[in-house]
């Protein structure tokens, strides 16, 4: 993880280990449901009550994301964000848009094609959506800078970390093997 994680897991700083596991499997329970309310939004679909409880049950039912519960996996979290953002964008939210997408950088391999794509689609447009590229450098900015404040070589050994990674799975991909 990028080093302006930390920044999102502070207020765990004070707890103890089980009561840091209980507290984040019931934020990122919270989350997942944020986001599917996120997803009917950005989908502008406005369904009766009981339907859109049940998706949220079925959501938090499914097996990815009671693994993803199981395991305390912040690709929850980074779900939920980028749900959060295209709802935003729906609304014409394009500063506060881009700033959330941003915060989702925590998992930079789950945000990149959809953080490209959304560069094109602001560029298409670029005097209505500017904003949400000026929203997604400025907060990712702040992170990256805060970053540095904490540690200074963050990014290197980032970098390091990354290739360390790719040694040791073996750099491998299922797309590989097609």
């Amino acid at each position: 993880y990028p080093i302006y994680v930390v920044f999102l897991l502070s207020p765990t700083i004070g707890m103890s280990f089980a009561s840091a596991q209980a507290a984040l499997t019931w934020v990122l329970a919270i989350v997942t449901a944020a986001g599917m309310v996120f997803w009917l939004m950005a989908l502008r679909w406005r369904p009766p009550h009981v339907v859109s409880l049940s998706l949220t049950i079925l959501t938090l039912g499914s097996f990815a994301v009671l693994q993803g519960l199981k395991l305390q996996q912040l690709s929850l979290l980074v779900a939920a964000l980028m749900a959060g953002c295209a709802a935003l964008l729906t609304v014409g939210q394009f500063f506060l848009a881009g700033a959330v997408l941003a915060v989702a950088t925590i998992k930079p391999q789950l945000v990149v094609l959809p953080a490209a794509w959304l560069l094109l689609w602001t560029l298409s447009k670029w005097s209505e959506r500017r904003n949400f590229l000026w929203g997604f450098l400025l907060t990712g900015g702040l992170l990256a800078a805060g970053g540095a404040y904490l540690q200074p070589d963050w990014l290197s050994r980032f970098v390091e970390g990354l290739a360390a990674y790719n040694r040791y799975t073996g750099g491998r991909s299922l797309l590989d093997e097609l």
